[in-house]
This record gives C-alpha cells, sequence and structure tokens, in this order.
C-alpha cells in the first residue's frame, strides 16, 4: 500500500495521475484534509475522477487517521505552504502525529517526505550555491516547521531503522498552482504591470515543475534508501533571476515589458541589511514580515542551490524549463472555485439595470453583426446564460461555453432550446476544428482569462470573414479601478480572484498581432447597475451623451470590441 498525504494539493495532483501510471489503484490511498479548501477543489475532484480510495483526517488533531495495515511507502505532503499564514502545526506537530499513528514502523516502511530550500532562507553567505549539507538557516514560521519535520522524521528514522528519503524542492511552479504561492504572486504582479514586475531583481533563486517533483517522488517510490539511514535530496531544474523570468509572463500576456533599472549601490545596500530583517520578525505585523521575507529571498542568490546530488542518483534526467513550459496566467483552481461557489455570476445582472445592460449588450452585437441566420456561433464564457438567453432567437446556431462545470449546468437548466448547445470548455485551448465557428462572442471573459491566448484561439477557430464580439470592464474606470486595487471593495464585489480589466488601445493592438482586419474597439456604457428605477432613462441618455464626448467616453463602463479575420 502506498498512503499519500496531501493528495489533493498542488504537488499531489501531479504525482496521483503518475502513480496510477506505475502502480495498481488499489494499492493508493489518498488522506484528504477535513478541512481542505478552494486550493483542494481540483485535486478531490481528480481524486474522484480516478477511483482512489480516501481517508478524510486531520493531523492536527488526528481524526479520522486510521491505517488499516502497515504501508510499504508513505508519501507525506500535507503541510501549510502559505507564508503568509500563522499556524503551521500541522508541518511539525502533524508529522509526529503521523508517524505516530504508523503500526509497527520498521524497515519495512519507506517514507518519502516533500521538504523545502526555504530551510536555508538566511544564509549570510550567497556568494555560491548550496548543497544538502549546508547548516540551516530558517527565518520564519514555515521554514522552521518544515525543518522541524526534518528534523524529527531523521530522529525518529535512525531510531526504528524505517527508510526515509527527504526531497527538498524550491519554488515548484505549473498550472492552477496554490493560492498566494510565490508564482501565483509573480503572475498578479505582471497582470498588473506593477513596477515590482519591472526592476531589475538580481538574485537568482531556483525553480521546479510540479511535474518534476512528482517525478522524482515516483522515482524513490520505486528505489527505497537503506534501514535507518536517511538520504537527502536537493531536487531543483533551474536558477533564475524575476528579471528573467518577468520578460516571460509579460511576453506571454501580450504586454510590452518596460523594465526599471536601479542601480547596484541600491541592491548591495538592501543586501548589506538583509540579516537585520530576521531580527524583526518578533516586532513585525506578520503580513508586512511576509512581504519583506519573500522580497529578502531575489534580492541575493539566497535560494541558489546545487542539486548534483540528485542528478548524479538519476543521470538521464532531463527537467522541464520555465521558458517552455509557463504556466497558464488567468484559468486557474481559483476561478473555477469562485464561480462554482456564487448562486449568481455578478451581482450586477440581479438588478434591473443589470438585466436591461445585457439587453443594450445584445443590441449592440446584432448592431455589429446583422445577419444570423443559419451561422454557428461561439459564444466563450457564457455562465448561466444570461447572454446566451438574449440572441437565441437570431436565427443562429449557438455553442455556449464556459471553463466552469457547475456554472454550465445551470445554463443547460435554466435554458431549454434547440438552437442552443452548452458545453464545458477552456477558451485558453478550445476542442473546436481550425476554421469551424463563424462568430466568437463573449460578454466580460477577456479579462478573466489570458488574452492573448484566448484571441489566437479565437481567431483559429473563426472561418475566413469571420466576426469577433466581446464587452469587457475597461480599467479606466474609476470604478473599475478601485475595485481591482482595494482589498475591501475586490470582496465586497465579488471580484475573482485572477480577474483584471481591460485598456482601449492595449486590445486594439492585441487583435492586430494575432491576425484580425477592420478592427474596432469603442468606448460605451455609463449606465450603472444600481441606477434607480425612475433614473433609468434619464442615466441611459446621458449615457449616450458621454460615450461621444472626447476624453469623457474614455472613463466608460465598459468596451464594445468587434474584429474581422
Amino acid at each position: 500500500m502506498i498512503l499519500i498525504t496531501g493528495s489533493t494539493g498542488f504537488i499531489g495532483r501531479s504525482l496521483i495521475a503518475k502513480l496510477t501510471r506505475s502502480f495498481p489503484k488499489s494499492s493508493l490511498l489518498c488522506w484528504i484534509w477535513t478541512k481542505a479548501g478552494p486550493d483542494d477543489a481540483l485535486g478531490k475532484l481528480l481524486v474522484s475522477r480516478l477511483g482512489l480510495s480516501t481517508q478524510f483526517i486531520d493531523l492536527n488533531t488526528g481524526e479520522g487517521i486510521k491505517i488499516p495495515k502497515v504501508p510499504e511507502t508513505i508519501i507525506h505532503l500535507a503541510a501549510v505552504t502559505d507564508t503568509s499564514q500563522s499556524d503551521y502545526s500541522v508541518n511539525d506537530i502533524g508529522t509526529q502525529k503521523l508517524l505516530s499513528a504508523i503500526p509497527n514502523l520498521g524497515p519495512l516502511v519507506h517514507i518519502i517526505y516533500s521538504g523545502t530550500t526555504a530551510i536555508m532562507s538566511g544564509r549570510p553567505d550567497c556568494t555560491s550555491s548550496f548543497s544538502e549539507n549546508r547548516p540551516y538557516f530558517a527565518t520564519n514560521g514555515y521554514s522552521r516547521s518544515k525543518l522541524a519535520a526534518e528534523q524529527i522524521l531523521t530522529r525518529e528514522c535512525q531510531l526504528k531503522k524505517f527508510r526515509l528519503t527527504i526531497l527538498r524542492f524550491p519554488t515548484v511552479y505549473g498550472n492552477h498552482p496554490r493560492h498566494n504561492s510565490f508564482f501565483d504572486v509573480l503572475k498578479k504582479q505582471a497582470s498588473q504591470q506593477s513596477i515590482a514586475s519591472r526592476i531589475n531583481w538580481p538574485g537568482l533563486t531556483d525553480f521546479l515543475h510540479v511535474d518534476d517533483a512528482a517525478d522524482s517522488i515516483v522515482r524513490f517510490t520505486k528505489s527505497p534508501p537503506p534501514p535507518g539511514r536517511p538520504q537527502t535530496y536537493i531536487v531543483s531544474a533551474e536558477s533564475l533571476t524575476l528579471s528573467q523570468i518577468f520578460p516571460l509572463l509579460y511576453r506571454d500576456l501580450g504586454i510590452s515589458y518596460q523594465p526599471v533599472t536601479l542601480p547596484p549601490l541600491f541592491w548591495k545596500t538592501v543586501a548589506f541589511l538583509r540579516p537585520v530583517l530576521y531580527q524583526l520578525e518578533p516586532i513585525l505585523p506578520g503580513r508586512v514580515y511576509n512581504q519583506l521575507w519573500r522580497a529578502s529571498l531575489v534580492i541575493a542568490n539566497v535560494i541558489y542551490t546545487d542539486s548534483t546530488k540528485y542528478r548524479r542518483r538519476f543521470p538521464s534526467w532531463r527537467p522541464k524549463y520555465l521558458k517552455n513550459h509557463l504556466p497558464s496566467l488567468n484559468v486557474t483552481a481559483e476561478e473555477i472555485q469562485h464561480f462554482s461557489q456564487l448562486e449568481h455570476i455578478w451581482w450586477g445582472a440581479q438588478t434591473t439595470v443589470g438585466q436591461i445592460r445585457y439587453d443594450l449588450k445584445a443590441e449592440k452585437f446584432k448592431e455589429c453583426i446583422p445577419d444570423f441566420k443559419n451561422k454557428k456561433v461561439l459564444e466563450i464564457g457564457c455562465g448561466d446564460g444570461e447572454f446566451t438567453k438574449r440572441i437565441l432567437n437570431f436565427g443562429a446556431k449557438i455553442i455556449a461555453t464556459d471553463v466552469t462545470p457547475a456554472v454550465v449546468q445551470r445554463g443547460r437548466q435554466l435554458i431549454h432550446h434547440p438552437s442552443v448547445k452548452f458545453i464545458v470548455d477552456n477558451a485558453e485551448k478550445m476542442k473546436f476544428a481550425n476554421k469551424s465557428m463563424d462568430v466568437v462572442c463573449g460578454v466580460s471573459i477577456l479579462h478573466h482569462v489570458n488574452i492573448k491566448k484566448v484571441l489566437s484561439e479565437s481567431y483559429r477557430v473563426l472561418k475566413p470573414g469571420g466576426q469577433l464580439f466581446f464587452t469587457e470592464p475597461n480599467l479606466i474606470n474609476p470604478q473599475i479601478f478601485l475595485g481591482l486595487h482595494v482589498p475591501f471593495l475586490r470582496r465586497r464585489w465579488e471580484f475573482s480572484p485572477s480577474e483584471t480589466a481591460l485598456i482601449r488601445w492595449q486590445v486594439e493592438g492585441r487583435l492586430r498581432r494575432v491576425g484580425f482586419r477592420t478592427i474596432r474597439v469603442v468606448n460605451y456604457d455609463f449606465l450603472h447597475p444600481l441606477t434607480p428605477t425612475p433614473l433609468i432613462k434619464v442615466v441611459h441618455r446621458m449615457s449616450q451623451l458621454l460615450e461621444r464626448t472626447p476624453l469623457l467616453k474614455e472613463i466608460s463602463g465598459s468596451l464594445l470590441i468587434y474584429a474581422q479575420k
């Protein structure tokens, strides 16, 4: 039996899929935290689809822990890895409880533990890389708890003579990372074009693709060490600076990268002050310290590792490199979970004016594309069908898609019409054939996804002469700008985790680069969803006037996007 803790987490999702290719499914037992949140949603779905045995447990309290027989292998992934948290007891105390729960723990049991290179975060000399045998310098609650877990496992291994492999991972990246993970922060900074994403960070830090992390675990599952002799390996693919990573993210987003260069004296000064930061941990607020701690890792070569030992053990290893395997920057597990939990797609659609605004979008659609008879229309990001139901009678055959299964199901339940088919699909990688659609359209979807990929996919599936139509929020609108950048407003107005907004001239540039012609991106819509019913007609007339007023029209609520292939 192979027992996997943290089976529904970021690494766990990749791992269990790989384990099923090498071991019988009946030999796998997945432990799932009883309080698993949105980050585990995809993992729980995968476990269910693979048909694996599960137990819901809590390593902190011991709730639900019941091991039916002595496992040959225990892959211990369960951990709190979010460095902004304050309770890391599952990392060390949970590890101790796990060991206590294993009957007859001895030479027949092999434990593989996912450690972290962050236990070296406070090392004073960053002029060279570090290997497995360097002294530890843990400098926050996360790294100290992970180090404590290593020490617990090592001590018990030497005492009870079980087999132990410790794999120390650097930053692990891939699609659908944990919320607020290091790479999650990087992609958000890039999408917001922040100053932090454009300055010349000098420090090398290590990266590993999630599939390579999972592969390393599978390798050691098949190749355990001798009993009572712990083996530790650093598993890292490459060392990069943020100055090398951010241009890749900008390119993938289709945004021009404008670097900001700070002088060498600045970087030397902050590197010199780095040790002082760690002394301030007891007095700084946790969130402040966490932000500074994260920055401290990339101002010098702090997490710069030497993985020679692992590479010698597996000389045929060919890791994935970031430049060739950039994770999807927008369609994430968080987005799917966010819209799965809502009873509606957007609060503004629940008001009288919100419904009128949808009517107006449908009118704009008909104005831009008047002839629909027998045409094949692909609507992406259909949600529960608010826009779909307004274009039903235009004479077209509609395929309405969304990446979130729950909202597609709601759409099917709400709309029964022979001309509409609802499908779960990812707009960044559509399942439709080349040149198969006459129209691609959507309402308020491009600002949730990787716009470069979606526009490229739209161009691919459109027939020659095919037409594109979207309406999207305007980033220059004051309310939208504040809602995206003020956390309280972001939550109150139900903005999703990766949601942003668009700028007119940037959209025009992206359409041109993809290959579209007859491009038209215009400002429209000053009709707010909360407009009182008696004022709707007056505000609508004012809106039409403002849409034609130079400069003022630039702060409209929406952008109307039209293009032709």
